[in-house]
């Protein structure tokens, strides 16, 4: 009987340890799946960010020129650019919105100066921009995130 006790006790510890073992791979699982969903939220929140902000940026700057031909598509540095001119003072300075090395940034200068497109101050990073103008008075500005998402706003120009 000592033995039959003594097998019976084995088979119940093992049972045990099988139990908190399937209990501790579901728990380290669920962990994992928990730590891919929390990163991919991450990832979406941050590329939304850098979207909206972007595309909102371009949309203020524009609305803030309302005078007639002051805001035009133009080029810089081998690629679409969205100007802004204004005169100061009698003095013509133009503000460049552009893409350069995968972010966009803004240059303000007298409308004279030519200066490099890494002058400019970083706004966020992007993929591409794309200035297009769609009517007399309507440019299309489409974004494209680093992740590959892309929007667009339609700006209306005087």
């Amino acid at each position: 009987m000592i033995k039959s006790n003594t097998k019976k006790h084995s088979i119940d510890v093992f049972f045990v340890l099988c139990i908190f073992l399937a209990f501790a791979l579901s728990l380290s699982a669920l962990l994992v799946v928990g730590a891919k969903t929390y990163q991919s939220i991450s990832e979406n929140t941050e590329d939304n960010y850098q979207l909206r902000t972007s595309l909102l940026y371009v949309s203020n700057k524009v609305k803030a020129f309302s005078e007639k031909g002051m805001v035009y598509k133009g080029e810089f540095n081998g690629g679409d650019a969205l100007f802004l001119q204004e005169n100061i003072d009698g003095v013509s300075y133009i503000t460049k919105i552009y893409s350069y090395e995968g972010q966009l940034y803004e240059l303000f200068s007298e409308a004279d100066n030519d200066l490099d497109a890494v002058s400019g101050t970083k706004i966020t990073d992007v993929s591409s921009f794309e200035v297009t103008k769609i009517e007399k008075n309507l440019l299309k500005i489409r974004i494209q995130s680093p992740q590959g998402k892309d929007n667009f706003i339609l700006a209306e120009v005087y």
